[in-house]
């Protein structure tokens, strides 16, 4: 009798496991994929080297290169990520910068500035910056005095 109460509750194992296949397998071949347009669509990008009065191919994953002030040179994605991550910000003036370049998939600047530290010490931090979309995506230090 124990033997016949376990060959049911295989059977009723293996019938649940074969439906639960037929089903996945239905849905694995008859599910709706992403259809690619019957005709290509002209995404132009204005960061297309043909749109551009220099011709410099920007790959799309940097974005735009981050414009510098003409007054100071400086680059205001770069003034506001340091001030929005340092301890007293009105106490921060900025020095020095370096000429937007592109290294790999980056836009970098190097940014000197000085300002008073949490322990109340005057701090002058030389940093690189690198950008991407006009995001601060990874800083360097260079030098904290």
């Amino acid at each position: 009798m124990k033997s016949t109460d376990a060959n049911k509750n295989i059977l009723g194992g293996i019938i649940v496991f074969i439906l639960v296949g037929v089903v996945v397998g239905y849905y694995v071949t008859h599910r709706e994929g992403e259809k690619l347009p019957s005709t290509p669509v002209n995404k132009r990008s204005e960061d297309d080297s043909s749109a551009r009065p220099d011709r410099e191919r920007i790959p799309v994953e940097i974005g735009l290169k981050p414009e510098k002030d003409p007054k100071d040179g400086s680059v205001k994605i770069v003034e506001e990520f340091v001030k929005l991550n340092v301890k007293n910000p009105a106490t921060f003036k900025f020095q020095e910068w370096s000429e937007v370049s592109r290294e790999g998939a980056y836009w970098k600047v190097r940014c000197k500035y000085r300002g008073i530290s949490s322990f109340n010490a005057e701090v002058t931090t030389n940093a690189w910056f690198y950008i991407q979309h006009n995001k601060i995506v990874h800083t360097k230090i260079i030098s904290k005095i």
